[in-house]
């Protein structure tokens, strides 16, 4: 599919290796005498220059998060091109998507993982706020080598502000449309002073829903969060610093908005007979009403989350500049998720009373229950995770520079789930599952060697073995309890080229990797006892990019192209067992991707920047195979089909224009923010389902002093209705065992337009 784009990126390609460029970091401000500034990033776990880094990477400073009113995670997926952060349910179960890796379940390991100075996140970062820290970082491509598993499509770094000795606070208030309301600060300094420092921060954030049940008045997609962090610095001795960090996040949020759609006229088409499929664009927001019957949840509808986060750092100047870091950090997250599945206030199907009706055969054999309005879920989890690593860097200003580490997690998650119809639903939870526990261990290096001033050459290798455990719920060969382990080698090889002082060109070949898992049903265990485990899926891509500060530092031009080959790719499918099909997790094929990033920014006027971000994705199934699709295309053969959550085309521009106001000590400053992505966003593989095209329009105006900041703000001014994901649901009328084969999707929606202003003090 899409022969014409290929040929695109091999055509850009070409045009590379003659001096274009590669993705680099987007930002608001400038010196005053209008050249771009330095950005310095740890992508590669040590300090260097954005500029110099072989790796498509896209950072947001402090300055540019606060002047855009970034929240959260979904608005720095809104503001880079080619990574999307999608939400299924609320601000919980992301699927997060770089360069086209994506999966159809939020059940399995993602390909993209969050860290937080480095220190990976196991659990939902949606509620984790970006208020306090000096840079984002949005790293393309596989970071296996370093990073470690779910890092094959990309990695994103938030890296905190650190405790200085000089005194700072900051306090922000915000107010808006939708009860907006918004409390932010932090302050900084010395305890004791040159020795220990400390930095104590708040976000206070809530927000009523858009959407209202037009017979309850329940409003859908409340969202409230509280956070608060604690940061030390201990200037042990001269050579030796240890830093400490506590943090806690809790979210409160209502039921999100979703809509069952099945049985709606505008359908596209009709698939497979009796067993319906969804084509086309999902309806907008405003094409039905968005009702649940939430009453038997007893206030345990949506999202509540509480997430406790430690971590140590110690770090130690060893003579011959060698640097000693070691790591422990812990995470122990509370979920509690309540929904009614029947997304309607309403009964659906014409019978009064819950009841059941077995059909023993036809296309869709299985358990159906009738009446099912009021069929509730409650699920619970418990999330604790461990890790610790250690390396040895020698000294960054020498020809030769290298690290080793070492690195341990564990990881262990309890859960429970409720489900029922009626008065009879009960509130409590359940004994728990089996208790599924991860273990991983690695051994990793990076070394770079400056052959001579024009050229670099640097590898990175990574030696992990991963190991899963968990009770089945029946039993597989006489044995409950069932052991996993892979064991895989990843790699990067870079090779930099200076062809001057202001342009890089740089070659890369990354292999990434990301664990295998289990299908712990009991449908799969009695009828496909060779699907109950799945294997690592693992992706090498090569790359070609250009990095380049040019027009005496007022024009920055990065991009890079690439081709990336997924083998034995995990996917969400359906197979034909006995004459009935059943969901699991498989390794279906391969995929092929070849894209494109391009970042420019550029200062044409005193005060004035302009940037344009772009990505291109092309990715194609070349091999698998899905029973789900018999009823639809009469085969099963996914050859041609396109991954799910897939924009081919995306882009942001930016306009960010300042100027000082006589003698007020103000500066007067606007800026506008459009992001667009194209349709062909497929929530499935058998590619029917159409999120359509995303237009999203934000502003600002304000004024800006040495203390105060003054801002009036708009988000979503174009007011996009269109759904911003979806979940491959079943028949609004019934509820089966069998639910792989009715694809009727419910459609979720974000937030609509909103305005608003935020005040802030700092000294």
């Amino acid at each position: 599919m899409n022969t014409a784009g290929k040929c695109t990126c091999a055509a850009v390609a070409a045009s590379l290796a003659a001096g274009i460029t590669a993705p680099s970091a987007a930002r608001e401000g400038q010196s005053a005498d209008n050249l771009l500034e330095e950005v310095v990033v740890t992508a590669r776990k040590r300090s260097e220059s954005l500029q110099e880094v072989p790796l498509a990477i896209y950072a947001f400073s402090e300055a540019e998060i606060q002047s855009k009113g970034m929240l959260d995670i979904r608005d720095i997926a809104n503001a880079t091109p080619g990574l999307t952060y999608g939400a299924e349910l609320g601000r919980t179960a992301e699927r997060p998507t770089i360069r086209g890796m994506s999966n159809t379940s939020t059940a399995i390991e993602q390909p993209v993982s969050v860290f937080i100075d480095g220190v990976y996140q196991s659990t939902s970062v949606l509620g984790t706020t970006l208020s306090d820290l000096e840079r984002v970082e949005v790293v393309k491509g596989p970071q296996s080598a370093l990073y470690g598993r779910a890092t094959f499509g990309g990695a994103i770094n938030y890296v905190r502000r650190r405790p200085q000795n000089e005194m700072s606070a900051k306090l922000s208030v915000s107010a808006g449309e939708d009860n907006y309301e918004a409390y932010v600060g932090n302050i900084s300094g010395a305890l004791i002073e040159d020795k220990l420092f400390a930095r104590a921060s708040f976000d206070s954030n809530r927000v009523s829903g858009q959407y209202s049940d037009p017979d309850s008045g329940y409003q859908f997609g409340s969202e409230q969060t509280d956070s608060f962090s604690l940061g030390i610095v201990y200037q042990v001795t001269g050579a030796l610093e240890i830093i400490a960090n506590y943090g806690n996040e809790n979210i409160d949020d209502s039921l999100f908005a979703a809509r069952n759609i099945s049985g709606q006229s505008d359908n596209a088409c009709e698939l497979g007979g009796t067993i319906t499929w969804w084509c086309g664009e999902l309806p907008a927001n405003d094409s039905g009403a968005i009702s649940a019957d939430t009453d038997l949840l007893g206030g345990k509808a949506g999202t509540a989350r509480d997430t406790r986060r430690w971590d140590i750092t110690a770090n130690y100047a060893l003579p011959n500049d060698l640097e000693l870091t070691a790591i422990v950090a812990r995470a122990d997250t509370l979920e509690r998720l309540g929904n009614d599945q029947t997304y309607s206030s309403t009964e659906v199907d014409g019978f009064p009373d819950v009841g059941g009706v077995f059909v023993p055969v036809g296309p869709n054999p299985g358990f159906y229950i009738l009446g099912a309005e009021d069929w509730m879920s409650l699920s619970w989890s418990d999330t604790e995770f461990n890790s610790a690593e250690v390396r040895l860097a020698s000294a960054d200003e020498q020809r030769w520079r290298w690290m080793v580490g070492l690195y341990y997690y564990d990881e262990k998650e309890l859960s429970a789930s409720a489900g029922g119809a009626g008065p009879s639903f009960s509130l409590d939870r359940p004994a728990n599952d089996p208790a599924e526990t991860r273990r991983g261990e690695a051994v990793f290096a990076w070394t770079e060697y400056a052959v001579n001033d024009r050229f670099r050459v640097s590898a990175e290798l990574r030696a992990l073995t991963e190991e899963y455990s968990t009770v089945l719920v029946e039993p597989l060969n006489g044995n409950d309890a069932i052991d996993e382990d892979w064991d895989e080698t990843t790699a990067r090889l870079s090779l930099s080229y200076f062809a001057s002082q202001d342009i890089k060109v740089y070659a890369s070949i990354a292999t990434g990797f990301k664990a295998g898992g289990v299908n712990n049903d009991a449908s799969v265990i009695s009828r496909e006892p060779d699907l109950v485990s799945y294997d690592p899926d693992t992706v090498t891509t090569y790359e070609l990019g250009v990095k380049s500060d040019l027009l005496g530092e007022r024009l920055r031009v990065n991009a890079a192209t690439y081709y990336s080959d997924w083998e034995d790719q995990q996917l969400s499918t359906a197979v034909i067992s006995g004459g009935r099909v059943i969901s699991a997790v498989t390794n279906i094929g391969n995929t092929e991707i070849y894209g494109l990033d391009l970042d420019i920014t550029w200062l044409p006027l005193e005060g004035l920047q302009v940037s344009l971000a772009y990505a291109y994705v092309d990715a194609e199934i070349k091999e698998g195979e899905d029973a789900r699709q018999l009823s639809a295309y009469g085969d099963g053969d996914l050859s041609g089909f396109e991954p799910p959550f897939i924009a081919d085309n995306q882009y942001t521009l930016s306009l960010a224009f300042s100027r000082p106001l006589a003698t007020t000590g103000f500066d007067f400053y606007l800026g506008a923010d459009y992001a667009y992505s194209d349709d062909g966003r497929y929530l499935q593989v058998q590619n029917t389902m159409d999120l359509g095209e995303a237009k999203f329009l934000n502003a600002r105006i304000g004024l800006a002093s040495d203390n105060w900041d003054i801002v009036f703000w708009g988000k979503n001014l174009t007011d996009e209705d269109n759904a911003v994901s979806g979940i491959r649901y079943i028949d609004n009328n019934v509820f089966s065992q069998s639910f792989a084969t009715v694809r009727q999707p419910v459609a979720l929606y974000g937030r609509k337009r909103q305005l608003g202003a935020t005040v802030t003090y700092s000294y």
